[in-house]
């Protein structure tokens, strides 16, 4: 066995340079990104995947096209494969994952670009991408999903009204960590607001002390040294559902609706629970999954004066 793995090396070590096994150059992956000068579909694919970040085959389908047919989606998949060849993008579940796991083939296909195409939205000035990597947690990808939902329903809604839009998704972390940064331009310039997507249930502790992060954080010099331009914002917060939208509203707002067991009032409310100040402010936006269908409604409400409600039309 030892000179069988011995002639072995010295055969490899014999083979021409173009038979062995190597990672592609410098100038391999220029010549990729070159390529895509002329391939339309690839960059409008590239594109919606910088500006939104993971998304299914039907999402990219929509972004680019409002109502997609089933043709246009299985020419972008033919797309997606191409780039996915040129080590652009990266699908998950991946075949090897399937391969381990086949009950993941049951798993909706997600696409996001890799190191590689990051590189190439930003050559094409696309923006900043993120890159989707193989080690991305499947547990996460319905949270992003729906984040490029809501950001791409408050665009198509600026877009109608003539306003201003930007979004970004990639190095957000700073004093506070969002899910993503939208701006909106009415004329007045840009009003920044952070965006947060709870799909994983949390408890209240958790919830409040993100909120608060975002209260102290609020018109400080801290706030404007770290984004460079603004310094007061709003903070849009989406739940899964009505009831657990208003339950974190109301625990903001300080009320106590604890609940008596056994004779002996548990508290789990804000001012006898964790014992914090409330968070009464009208900044804080929140709304929940259904009534996003009808992004331009007045679908927030804030811990400040529910049930009021309020659309973007109020910013």
């Amino acid at each position: 066995m030892r000179l069988f793995s011995a002639s072995l090396d010295k055969l490899l070590l014999q083979m021409p340079d173009w038979w062995r096994m190597t990672a592609p150059s410098r100038s391999d992956h220029q010549t990729v990104i070159a390529s895509l000068s002329r391939a339309n579909a690839s960059l409008a694919v590239l594109e919606i995947l910088a500006k939104f970040g993971i998304t299914t085959t039907r999402q990219i389908a929509r972004f680019r096209f409002g109502a997609a047919t089933i043709t246009q989606e299985q020419r972008l998949t033919r797309v997606l494969s191409s780039l996915r060849d040129d080590g652009l993008v990266r699908t998950r579940p991946s075949k090897e994952e399937i391969r381990k796991n086949p009950r993941l083939r049951w798993f909706i296909p997600v696409h996001g670009l890799t190191e590689l195409g990051c590189a190439a939205a930003r050559h094409y000035d696309m923006g900043e991408g993120k890159e989707f990597e193989a080690e991305h947690s499947l547990l996460t990808i319905e949270h992003e999903l729906k984040q490029a939902d809501t950001q791409y329903a408050i665009e198509q809604l600026c877009e109608k009204n003539g306003w201003g839009f930007f979004a970004e998704h990639a190095d957000l972390y700073r004093t506070v960590d969002p899910d993503r940064i939208f701006g909106i331009d009415k004329g007045a310039g840009f009003a920044p607001m952070f965006y947060e997507e709870e799909n994983r249930k949390k408890d209240f502790a958790d919830l409040y002390r993100k909120a608060r992060r975002y209260f102290d954080y609020f018109d400080t010099e801290q706030c404007e040294k770290e984004w460079g331009w603004f310094r007061r914002f709003h903070v849009l917060w989406q739940f899964p559902n009505e009831e657990r939208t208003l339950n974190i509203i109301r625990f903001l707002a300080g009320e106590c609706r604890c609940i008596h067991y056994r004779g002996t009032i548990k508290h789990t409310c804000l001012p006898h629970g964790l014992q914090e100040k409330p968070l009464k402010v009208p900044t804080f936006w929140f709304t929940h999954d259904e009534l996003t269908k009808d992004i331009g409604g007045e679908i927030w409400v804030t811990p400040l004066d529910y049930p009021k409600t309020y659309s973007f039309g109020d910013i």
